[in-house]
């Protein structure tokens, strides 16, 4: 075991973000790498994946794989039960997940307390390609399919509502759509309790309807595992400023946007009127109206302005 120094050491690099230090702590002295440094038994290698420091853990995967010892530090898990995998696939760090089964196999099948396997985290949490990676390195099918309730990945995958991971599952494992849980729920139970699943379930107003019809859902299709393609989708998501179910959210922000301003840059036109606004009036620009709005301009133009809604209904109608 570690000295009570090295493990203070340790853990107070980690918390400072003197990454460094802890990589060199780890490639000279083989005890700091199976060192519990937390009050919940985690080690370093947890830590920077916890923190996101996915260069830092590769370089201590490295080091570990090139020490003593190497496949029993890869299994240590925390109090849960979580080793460094569960962590990585909980997450998503494909490229954590590919150095680590890489190095062994059997780690995709370790359980935690709760029954989980890092397999079974990664559908859990909706990563597509963390369960792609682990998948294609899974030995041990059926052991890693559910927890200590009985649920499969399945059910995990539609109980957080990622569809699109649940229909590789089903590609991948069709005997799971009639598989049962502790409490006699199947897949299709689960996805029967999640209405906003379904569109006739939702009472949508006028933007939620524009929304709607903007959105653009891509045909689901079959999905196989190339690490170098997962390695270029990865850095592209974390290059994203906002999560990638938000980016059509903000996308329609920015179309508001740049509404309004030309809403706002034309108050002082009494020229400019909508077209769906000229044909209220029949189309003549030079009726009573109309003459009127030529008279008092900025009333006319506040009174488009003041009320939002009732302009994007005019539009869209």
């Amino acid at each position: 075991m570690a000295s009570y120094e090295e493990v203070d050491s340790l853990f107070e690099n980690a918390m400072k973000g003197q990454w460094g230090k802890v990589v060199e702590a780890y490639r000279n002295c083989s005890k700091a790498r199976e060192a519990n440094i937390t009050k919940s038994k985690e080690t370093a290698l947890h830590i920077a994946i916890a923190d996101g420091q996915t260069e830092t853990a590769l370089d201590l995967l490295n080091i570990i794989a090139n020490g003593e010892n190497a496949l029993n530090i890869l299994k240590i898990g925390n109090e849960k039960g979580n080793t460094a995998l569960h962590l990585a696939a909980r997450l998503g760090y494909v490229q954590v997940c590919q150095s680590m089964v890489t190095k062994d196999r059997s780690l995709v099948s370790l359980r935690n307390i709760d029954g989980e396997t890092p397999l079974f985290l990664a559908a859990l949490n909706g990563h597509n390609k963390a369960f792609l990676c682990l998948h294609s390195h899974c030995q041990e099918k059926y052991h890693s399919f559910r927890d200590n309730n009985g649920d499969t990945i399945l059910h995990a995958a539609i109980s957080g509502e990622y569809f699109s991971l649940a229909f590789q599952i089903i590609r991948l494992y069709p005997e799971l759509v009639n598989s049962m849980n502790e409490n006699g729920f199947s897949p299709l139970h689960i996805l029967a309790s999640k209405p906003s699943a379904f569109k006739s379930s939702s009472r949508l107003g006028l933007i939620g309807h524009i929304i709607y019809h903007c959105l653009i859902v891509e045909e689901l299709k079959e999905e196989s595992y190339k690490y170098e393609a997962c390695l270029h989708n990865e850095g592209a998501q974390n290059n994203s400023k906002y999560p990638e179910n938000y980016e059509t959210c903000m996308n329609f922000a920015r179309v508001l946007r740049s509404f309004f301003q030309v809403l706002t840059n034309t108050r002082g036109n009494q020229n400019w009127m909508p077209c769906s606004l000229l044909r209220a009036n029949g189309g003549n620009k030079n009726g009573k109206n109309a003459a009127d709005d030529e008279e008092n301009p900025q009333q006319r133009s506040s009174s488009v302005i003041s009320n939002p809604h009732n302009l994007l209904r005019e539009i869209f109608s």
